[in-house]
């Protein structure tokens, strides 16, 4: 683009490679529950026919827990109160959960079983085009610290924390992706600058596990 910020896009990573991300930044976790692995399908060999028919069905069942799961994090709150004469008007408030929809459901089960390789591929290389699940901003702590302390608050049920809401999931810790932009490659590198930014991801991508 011409310029000499030398801006870096998010990178994913694994566990041994953050080892090395000894720096503060900006972190976001992804939920990849749809990949070749989780619905039985090996991407080293030609699957058969019948791999393919029974990974369709698995995975329409973890599109089910996908929707149940987004539906329980999201929650409506309506406020209704009576017009009047009365100073002391009658109010009434609703509150509760989102009801999962099955559409999403019903467009992949019609999915052509000659398509659905390619479906579940191209979802496997795009897995932080989609909204995060949290997103998080560290300036003391190294990202490879703030990591391994979302986990080990997943393995311990931590209430209050994205890890104790996480275990809460039908989903496993190696359901998630991790992305990072490290401090020493964001031109926001202030800790003011920095938690504004978080405001300003959270403000676009309404993470469903953010702090509450």
């Amino acid at each position: 683009m011409g310029s000499k910020q030398g801006y870096v896009t998010f990178a994913t990573v694994d566990e041994f490679a953050l080892r090395r991300v000894n720096v503060p930044g900006v972190y976001a976790f992804h939920l990849h529950a749809l990949r070749p692995a989780s619905v039985g399908l090996d991407p080293t060999k030609s699957n058969s026919r019948v791999d393919i028919k029974r990974a369709h069905a698995n995975c329409l069942r973890i599109l089910e827990k996908v929707t149940r799961f987004t539906a329980q994090q999201r929650r409506l709150k309506v406020e209704v109160r009576e017009i009047g004469y009365s100073s002391l008007p009658f109010g009434v408030t609703l509150e509760g959960c989102i009801e999962p929809t099955s559409s999403l459901q019903e467009l992949v089960q019609k999915l052509d079983i000659n398509e659905f390789e390619k479906f579940i591929g191209t979802i496997f290389l795009l897995p932080t085009i989609l909204p995060p699940l949290y997103v998080g901003v560290t300036t003391r702590q190294s990202i490879e610290t703030r990591y391994f302390q979302h986990k080990s608050d997943f393995l311990n049920q931590v209430q209050g924390t994205f890890g104790g809401r996480f275990s809460e999931s039908e989903f496993d810790w190696n359901d998630l992706v991790f992305s990072y932009l490290p401090n020493s490659s964001s031109p926001a590198s202030s800790g003011q600058s920095l938690r504004v930014l978080e405001k300003y991801i959270h403000f676009f991508s309404r993470p469903i596990l953010g702090e509450t």
